[in-house]
């Protein structure tokens, strides 16, 4: 009776395993993971959490923010005396439809004695998801198990000098890793928090232009002193009024315009009075002579 109920659990344990790679597979496939990252799919997933609380499961959406620190915690199947490899990378840097720096390696820690990544030795330190390029990256962490323990080569550094453009399954063959035996994944919104700070940036230097065109309507019309020094500051100059900004002048010159026309009529009044001195005076002469005629 033993014997059956060990069986039975035996059977129910191997399908729920084969179920879940199964699962698994079908995942990474839909996700494009297989072949473009790996060959085929890990047959376990690797159980991720974050210090955010967040975690990964197989291709969900995480924010930015909360992953852009290492994971507290990784576990997987081991292996006793076991060392492992994590491998964390961007197949799609700096954008899917143009991924010229894929893969992008974000993390690498080799030497891991079971799931105790902080005893592991750091080949590049975590960096989160990328604040540059555009739409949505998918992240992949992989886990290798090793041969045996790494001694350091110093050839590792020049092979690791740069995050662009690395090639996790050359990189697994160099190392005599194989195949993963673990991953999981997640996806991200590449520039999403940049473009609010770029927006914001945006509002800021507005007002900023407002600020100073603004600045510069209040001191136009000032005429400053260029003969001063250029450490010191010229003081504006006072612009007198024109004539014509004058509010009295249409009553000033009303007044004068009046006072001309009488100063020529009375100019004219006594050039008549001039002109008639001559015939006044010959008016006895001529009286005396009708007078004269008459008789």
């Amino acid at each position: 009776m033993m014997y059956r109920y060990t069986l039975v659990l035996f059977v129910l344990i191997e399908s729920t395993l084969v179920f879940g790679a199964t699962k698994l597979a079908k995942q990474w496939e839909e996700h494009e993971l297989v072949p473009e990252v790996v060959s085929s799919a890990p047959a376990n997933s690797v159980q991720i959490t974050y210090r955010s609380g967040a975690t990964v499961k197989q291709g969900n959406k995480l924010s930015a923010s909360k992953v852009k620190e290492a994971p507290k915690k990784l576990s997987w199947p081991t292996k006793r005396d076991i060392y492992y490899t994590v491998v964390m990378i961007d197949p799609d840097a700096p954008d899917p439809s143009d991924a010229t720096e894929s893969q992008m390696l974000h993390w690498l820690v080799v030497d891991i004695p079971g799931t105790n990544v902080k005893k592991g030795q750091t080949f590049m330190e975590y960096s989160g998801p990328m604040k540059k390029g555009k739409g949505i990256h998918r992240y992949v962490t992989l886990v290798y198990e090793q041969p045996k323990k790494f001694s350091f080569d110093p050839s590792y550094k020049s092979y690791l000098s740069s995050r662009e453009k690395f090639d996790v399954t050359q990189a697994a063959s160099w190392f005599e890793l194989g195949k993963p035996i673990a991953g999981n994944f997640f996806k991200s919104q590449a520039n999403a928090e940049l473009k609010a700070k770029t927006s914001s940036s945006i509002k800021t230097s507005k007002q900023e232009v407002k600020k100073e065109t603004e600045k510069e309507n209040v001191d136009e019309g000032i005429d400053y002193d260029d003969t001063l020094n250029d450490e010191q500051y010229a003081e504006p100059k006072k612009v007198e009024k024109t004539p014509s900004q004058t509010p009295y002048r249409p009553l000033e010159n009303l007044f004068v315009n009046g006072l001309t026309r009488v100063q020529s009529k009375m100019n004219s009044g006594f050039d008549r009075v001039i002109t008639g001195i001559p015939n006044l005076m010959q008016f006895p002469s001529n009286m005396l002579n009708r007078f004269r005629f008459r008789n």
